[in-house]
């Protein structure tokens, strides 16, 4: 393959993309133009078509970033369909191993390894999403018990459950925490953390607020009192100091 050749294959591939999925969603030409247009960058329904017939040679960034999101998928998948074959043609005369391709732009080869200041900052955005996963989990978890409080009839369940909410709001206490050392560390490096996924007005479980008891558990259990969320709970994950109930 010449160099002149590669350009035009990398847009193959996206119009393939292109095709498949607008044919498996059941759209028209027209319905991904509406839909770019929708998003704010309208591309032409011409230029859709064009893209399919390739007799475009050519989609520039902003054009597969709009695609993608219309379309539904990842807009490296569009560059490089994993799945569909062994190896591929990454740059002008390199052939790769198509998760090797992939690995390369998400910064996950090794090659991106050696770079060690691209790779430190990617390592601690991969870290921070991990330690917020673990904190929804522990989260989720305790308010899986605490329904089950609720509704246990018999006094013995309930005070384990109970128990279970108190060990497990600790753990999610701690989770906090870390998740919170963590994104100062970032800060002190200058880097900018993401926008806590917890920030969400609309993300749930959500938790009664801290003044108002849980349903079926004594005032004078240590969990009687949820750790805060909801508004003040918001900031609690990323900002403000945490306020556990005393035992």
């Amino acid at each position: 393959m010449t160099q002149t050749d590669w350009p035009s294959k990398v847009t193959a591939r996206v119009a393939d993309a292109l095709r498949a999925r607008r044919k498996e969603l059941g759209l028209s030409a027209q319905d991904v133009t509406d839909a770019c247009a929708a998003l704010g960058y309208p591309i032409p329904r011409t230029v859709i078509a064009n893209l399919e017939s390739g007799r475009r040679a050519s989609v520039d960034v902003a054009e597969l970033l709009v695609l993608a999101e219309v379309l539904g998928v990842p807009p490296i998948t569009m560059l490089f369909p994993l799945g569909t074959a062994p190896t591929i043609e990454v740059l002008p005369g390199r052939e790769v191993s198509m998760w090797d391709a992939v690995a390369w732009v998400t910064g996950e080869s090794r090659e991106e390894a050696m770079k060690a200041p691209t790779q430190t900052v990617l390592n601690m955005f991969r870290e921070h999403g991990i330690l917020v996963s673990v904190a929804m989990l522990s989260r989720e978890l305790g308010e899986e018990k605490r329904r089950e409080a609720a509704l246990a009839r018999d006094p013995e369940h309930r005070a384990k459950f109970l128990d279970m909410v108190a060990e497990l709001d600790r753990i999610h206490a701690r989770d906090i925490q870390s998740l919170r050392n963590w994104r100062a560390r970032m800060r002190e490096l200058e880097v900018v953390p993401p926008r806590c996924l917890m920030n969400s007005p609309t993300w749930s479980p959500r938790r009664p607020p801290s003044n108002e008891p849980v349903p079926g558990r004594p005032p004078e259990h240590p969990s009687a009192v949820a750790v805060p969320f909801g508004a003040a709970g918001i900031q609690s994950y990323c900002h403000t100091p945490l306020r556990l109930p005393t035992a």
